[in-house]
């Protein structure tokens, strides 16, 4: 009758929503307790209703395998998945133990330490000067050309204003 009549006294207290039955708030507060008794047997990711569980596992079946695990959305590549992970997160921070620096991904910490330890493999062959990075040499061998370094030399001061 309440239903009906559009009438919903059982409120949630965490996101308002409004239900006719008693027994509807209570399964509906499944969403946000941590208990998911209904496990994916191929991933593990738990769900508060069966029939949430018979979707997502449908995913598996179809062949979508890069699911987020928070919320079910699929993705062509495991790259795409895990950058999507970072907003449910947050950004993995990949910290330095020399300095205070950190860094969004493990390559850009292990370039990084090469710093630390003078691992400078990349030299000039026109000056020996070494570089950590293969863009810094590339960027450092431009000075080494005729006509940028006589547009340099003949720049004044006055040119740069």
């Amino acid at each position: 009758m309440l239903t009906h009549q559009g009438t919903r006294p059982h409120k949630c207290k965490v996101c308002n929503k409004a239900f006719t039955q008693t027994s509807h708030l209570k399964r509906h507060m499944m969403q946000h307790s941590e208990v998911k008794p209904y496990n994916c047997r191929i991933c593990g990711r738990g769900f508060a209703y069966p029939s949430e569980l018979k979707v997502h596992e449908s995913k598996h079946e179809s062949g979508r395998e890069n699911i987020c695990v928070e919320c079910g959305l699929d993705f062509p590549t495991l790259a795409q998945l895990k950058r999507h992970l970072t907003a449910h997160r947050g950004p993995i921070q990949y910290n330095c133990n020399e300095c205070d620096k950190t860094f969004q991904y493990p390559s850009q910490l292990q370039n990084h330490m090469m710093k630390h330890k003078d691992i400078r493999p990349y030299i000039c062959s026109e000056c020996g000067m070494e570089f950590v990075q293969p863009h810094h040499l590339k960027q450092h061998s431009l000075t080494h050309k005729v006509s940028y370094r006589h547009y340099c030399l003949n720049m004044s001061s006055a040119d740069l204003a």
